[in-house]
């Protein structure tokens, strides 16, 4: 990575590097990963892009699908999401069904009713992305309660972390979200407490 870096990411040819064995290439990649670690985060934007479609299509076994209350964010990556599962099932490699974990985030915390209001929007927007994992007797509306990353304007300056910097106690707080997400990931979408707690 250079000065170039920006221009030449621009100027690459996806088509010719797929036409060229580059899914291969990128399979390769994920294999070795898989061998050597625990948990790969890949950090990618949500769009139709083909940079978009490796990391949400080709290399994860889970997308956690971040979103903020408005309409294009939450239909945006609800239809980014159908898109992924369904180009899933035609890829030419051998893949379980895809994970989806919506992740509401910068929610807003003072207004109620609003709050209300949204948590059913996103609830009926995403919840097909619940059901399929969640079990019949938890409601996917419980869970959006639960999960929803809280607006904290503090964390919006520099490049601080909210679990180094608040912790993870606070319920209030982001880090306590970020913990309870990493948890049920941690388990392989096992530990439904993590998310809901024990009751």
């Amino acid at each position: 990575q250079d000065e170039a870096y920006s221009r030449n990411l621009e100027a690459f040819d996806w088509e010719e590097f797929f036409s060229k064995r580059g899914g291969e290439f990128v399979e390769r990649l994920r294999h070795q990963w898989r061998d050597e670690f625990d948990i790969v985060l890949i950090d990618s934007r949500t769009g139709l892009s083909d940079t978009g479609g490796i990391c949400t299509i080709q290399l994860p076994d889970i997308v956690v699908a971040m979103f903020t209350a408005n309409y294009q964010s939450l239909y945006g990556v609800r239809d980014v999401m159908r898109l992924a599962q369904k180009a899933r099932q035609g890829l030419a490699y051998d893949r379980m069904p895809l994970s989806v974990l919506p992740l509401p985030t910068r929610w807003g915390v003072q207004e109620f009713q609003e709050t209300r209001v949204w948590l059913d929007r996103v609830t009926e927007a995403v919840k097909e992305f619940y059901e399929d994992w969640l079990p019949r007797t938890i409601r996917a509306r419980d869970v959006v309660e639960r999960i929803k990353v809280p607006q904290s304007d503090f964390f919006g300056f520099g490049e601080k972390l909210a679990v180094a910097e608040q912790g993870t106690t606070d319920p209030q707080g982001m880090g306590f979200v970020y913990d309870k997400i990493a948890a049920f990931l941690a388990s392989d979408f096992t530990d439904l407490s993590a998310l809901v707690g024990e009751q």
